[in-house]
Parts: C-alpha cells; structure tokens; sequence
C-alpha cells in the first residue's frame, strides 16, 4: 500500500495526524508505539519528471544534430551531445541520492525514538523516557528558522528533528510533537 505523502512527514495511523493519548496504558517493551512519525527529503522530481528531462533533452539535442546527418560533422558532434546527456542523467541521480534522508520517530508511553537515515553512513538513534523528553522550536538559530530539537536522553544530547523540513513545515509539526510528548508523559506516571 503506498501512502499519500501530503507534506514531508507522515504520520502512520488511521488518521493521518497526531494521534492523541488519552488514558493509555503503560506498555511493555516490544509492544508497537503508540505513534510512528515518518519524515523524508521532499524531491521536486519524481521517477515520471525524471523520465520527462531526460527525453526532452535527448529530444532537443537530436534537432541540431539532424541538419548534419551524414556528414563528418555529426560524428563530432555526438560524443559532445551523449556526454551532456549523461552528465546530465548522472547529476540527477545524484541529486535523488543526496535527498534520500528518512527520520522515523516512535512515541511508547515509555519511551521515545528517534531514528535518522542519512543518505550516506549508517544510520543514527537517539533514545529517552517520554516523561524526560521535550520538545523545542527555535525561532531562529544560526541560519535555520523554527528549528526543532529533542532533549531528555540519558546522553544529554540535543538532536535535531526534520532539518530537511521548511520552516513552515517545522512550525506546524512542533505542537503536534508537543502534545503528543505531553500526553506519553503524562500516562508516564506512576499510579
């Protein structure tokens, strides 16, 4: 089943949105979390436009190359004409590359995780007790805008969340993660 991905991030629910945790149970460890937050690199080209570049670039090198077919002149020409095509198909791929980012984050009423898959290099995870953990924006900090941060691990760590993510995107994702951190922790505590 392939999911729509209206912004960066999905959330894997029923609904699609941050689920919220009214009176939840604590859960043992292996049991499934009570909220999956995926987000990925968004890639303004997809699989069908990549196709449509290439063959639109082949299309328009052709034109040039047609008024001098069966001269000696189109034979120079064509290493020149294939060579921009493949530096071209190669940049592409490249580029698809280097947007490949994933962040998987899991809420337990335990506990929380996060999970960053770097396009290159293994990946990284960051782990702490929902009722430690905490969510921040900051508005602005060095060039980025509403950046958001996790704190609370045993490591002390700040880790950064969705730095692939417009600002925009960032500043609608941060009450969400911030209701949903509040009400883990709060079904958190000890009866």
């Amino acid at each position: 089943m392939s999911a729509v991905w209206p912004m960066p991030y999905l959330w894997l629910n029923e609904t699609g949105s941050a689920p919220e945790i009214s009176g939840a149970s604590f859960l043992a460890r292996g049991e499934p979390p009570l909220a999956r937050l995926e987000l990925k690199a968004h890639s303004s080209l997809s699989a069908r436009g990549f196709v449509l570049v290439i063959g639109a670039m082949f299309a328009f090198a052709l034109v040039p190359l047609l008024s001098v077919l069966g001269s000696q002149v189109f034979w120079v020409l064509l290493p020149f004409v294939m060579g921009a095509l493949g530096l071209l198909w190669w940049a592409l791929k490249h580029s698809w590359a280097d947007k490949d980012v994933q962040e998987e984050l899991s809420v337990w009423t335990d506990r929380i995780r996060l999970r960053h898959r770097p396009a290159r290099g293994p990946e990284k995870s960051w782990e702490a007790n929902t009722y430690w953990a905490a969510v921040h924006l900051h508005p602005a900090r060095g060039a980025h805008r509403n950046y958001i941060t996790l704190t609370g691990g045993e490591d002390g760590r700040e880790v950064e969340l969705g730095s692939f993510l417009t600002e925009t995107e960032r500043a609608l994702l941060h009450p969400q993660l911030r209701r949903l951190l509040d009400s883990a922790a709060a079904s958190n505590l000890p009866l």
